[in-house]
């Protein structure tokens, strides 16, 4: 069964133009390519516990299959503030999980709604 080896973050630019990439190496095994997998990335603002607990800023997930290779590199952008933890100096790590997706998952779809969701 496919497991991660390794996990890195980095940080390049800021405001609008902030990109956080992380690299992932992941160890397949033979038959990982007949389930379906996906990396889910979990972004967590860094704070002390006087500050209260770290705090999940975003989550992000992608489809992952032994074809992609053994490295991946995933970059979500931050415009919009979602990595803006803080109001000014932002501590963010970030923890990453390999999934094999199942079809006896049940998921379920909520309503939607509308708004002005810009901050």
């Amino acid at each position: 069964m496919a497991t991660l080896k390794d996990a890195s973050l980095s940080a390049t630019g800021s405001g609008a133009e902030l990109i956080m990439a992380v690299d992932v190496e992941i160890d397949w095994d033979r038959g990982d390519d007949e389930v379906e997998w996906e990396i889910q990335i979990r972004f967590v603002g860094d704070d002390a516990l006087m500050r209260g607990g770290n705090d999940t800023l975003l989550v992000h997930a992608v489809p992952a299959a032994p074809r992609d290779g053994e490295r991946r590199r995933i970059e979500v952008s931050g415009a919009g503030g979602a990595f803006d933890e803080d109001r000014g100096l932002d501590e963010v790590f970030a923890e990453v999980q390999l999934l094999a997706r199942t079809a006896d998952v049940r998921v379920v779809k909520t309503n939607t709604v509308e708004g002005d969701f810009s901050g």
